[in-house]
C-alpha cells in the first residue's frame, strides 16, 4: 500500500505509561496525529484522570489531540448543579485545552449505571454549547444489536459483561435517545462512533445521514462492522463514496489494546493495516480472524477519510492552559483511583500535596 497521511481520531489512555505507547504506535503506523478520547464516566462513574492525562500528554507531544468528557459525582446521577453542571464542565474542559468532547454515557452499562437519559433536559445546555461553538462530539451510542441476545453475542462481549438483559435500555431506545438529541440540535457536529452500530443496515444508516447533515460516522471497529460491510460490498462502497466528507478513520487503540481484538492481533498497528487494506484494496483476508473483502475506494475519498475530515472538524489545535489544568487536577485528584497515577499527575503539574483517594473535590457543593 502506498504512503498516505493518516490521523487516528479515536484512541484511549488509562495510565501514565500510555504516552510512550502512543508515541511508539504513531511511529510504527506512520501517523501524523492521533486524538485521545476520555472515558471520564467509566463504570467507576468519575474518572478525572481520563481528562487530565490526555492534556498532559498533549502538552508534551504536538501530534496529540484530546476529547474531554463529563464526570459525575455519584451514580445513579441525581444532582448536576454548580461546577458539576454539564455545560460548566464542558466550558472548563475546552478552556483547559480539549479539542472536542466525548460521550460514553449512551453505552448500555454506563447508561444503566448513571440512570440518565441522554435526551434529558439536564444535558440540553451542554449540547447547545457544543452546537453553538462548533465543538465536535465523539459519541458512543448503544452497542452492536446482537449484544442484546447472549446466544448471538461474540465471546469477547460475554466475557466483558457486554450482553444486555431486560434491565438495560433496549437497542432501539438507545438509538432513539441520540436521534432525539440530534433532531433538537441540527448543527451539532456529532461523530457517531463505530458507525453508529448500523453496519448491518445501510438503508437506515443512509437515513441518519440524510436526516442529520452535520453528523459523521467513525470507522473504529466494531468487530462486526467489517464483516457486515463485506456482506454488502457494492452498497457500502457507494455509501462511502457518497458520504466521503462524513466518515473518519479510527482504531480504539490503547496501551492495553482493545478487548475486541483477537488474541493473535492485539496491536493497533495491525488494526491500521487491516482497515487500510479493506479501504484501499479488493483483497480477501482475515480481519481479527474473520473473513472480509475490501471495497477499494478512490484516492480522493481515502484522503477525506484518513485526515481531511479530522482537520475540517478541528481546524485549530487548542493550546493547553496549564494553570487551568492544574486547578482542575487539584480539585478532582482525590477521585483518581490509582496511587501511581495520582503521583504522576502531582509530579507533572507541580502539585504540592497528594490528597487521599475517595474524598470530594473542593467545589463539590
Amino acid at each position: 500500500m502506498k504512503d498516505r497521511r493518516l490521523v487516528d481520531m479515536h484512541t484511549h489512555v488509562y495510565t501514565p505509561e500510555a504516552l510512550a505507547f502512543m508515541q511508539d504506535y504513531m511511529r510504527r503506523s506512520d501517523l501524523k496525529a492521533l486524538s485521545i478520547a476520555s472515558f471520564g464516566c467509566g463504570l467507576e462513574g468519575c474518572c478525572p484522570e481520563e481528562n487530565i492525562l490526555p492534556l498532559i500528554f498533549k502538552q508534551r507531544e504536538k501530534s496529540i489531540y484530546a476529547y474531554g468528557s463529563l464526570i459525575y459525582p455519584e451514580a445513579p446521577c441525581r444532582n448536576l448543579t454548580g461546577p458539576w453542571a454539564p455545560k460548566e464542565q464542558a466550558k472548563m474542559l475546552l478552556a483547559m485545552g480539549c479539542d472536542g468532547m466525548k460521550m460514553l454515557e449512551s453505552k448500555p452499562d454506563s447508561r444503566k449505571m448513571l440512570g440518565l437519559a441522554l435526551d434529558d433536559e439536564i444535558l440540553e445546555p451542554f449540547f447547545s454549547l457544543l452546537e453553538e461553538t462548533g465543538t465536535p462530539l465523539l459519541w458512543h451510542v448503544a452497542d452492536p444489536p446482537e449484544f442484546w441476545d447472549k446466544d448471538q453475542a461474540p465471546s469477547f462481549a460475554v466475557e466483558a459483561g457486554w450482553t444486555y438483559d431486560g434491565t438495560f435500555l433496549p437497542w432501539e431506545e438507545s438509538i432513539g435517545e441520540a436521534l432525539h438529541v440530534l433532531a433538537r440540535h441540527k448543527g451539532l457536529k456529532a461523530i457517531l462512533a463505530h458507525f453508529f452500530f448500523h453496519s448491518h443496515d445501510p438503508e437506515r444508516a443512509e437515513q441518519v445521514m440524510r436526516d442529520h447533515p452535520c453528523v459523521s460516522f467513525d470507522l473504529t471497529p466494531g468487530i462486526e462492522m467489517y464483516t457486515n460491510f463485506s456482506a454488502a460490498r457494492g452498497v457500502w462502497r457507494e455509501f462511502f463514496i457518497r458520504h466521503a466528507d462524513r466518515i473518519l478513520f479510527g482504531t480504539d487503540a490503547d496501551e492495553f489494546c482493545a478487548d475486541i481484538m483477537c488474541e493473535s492481533e492485539k496491536d493497533p498497528a495491525i488494526t491500521v493495516r487491516h482497515i487500510r487494506r479493506f479501504l484501499e484494496t479488493d483483497d480477501e483476508f482475515l480481519f481479527w480472524e474473520r473473513p472480509v473483502r475490501g471495497i477499494r475506494l478512490p484516492d480522493a475519498v481515502l484522503d477525506k477519510i484518513y485526515f481531511e475530515n479530522f482537520y475540517r472538524l478541528i481546524p485549530t489545535r487548542r493550546q493547553v492552559d496549564r494553570e487551568l489544568l492544574r486547578t482542575y487536577a487539584e480539585k478532582t485528584l482525590s477521585r483518581v483511583h490509582e496511587e501511581k497515577t495520582r503521583r504522576y499527575i502531582c509530579d507533572e503539574l507541580g502539585l504540592a500535596a497528594e490528597p487521599s483517594a475517595g474524598g470530594q473535590p473542593e467545589d463539590d457543593r
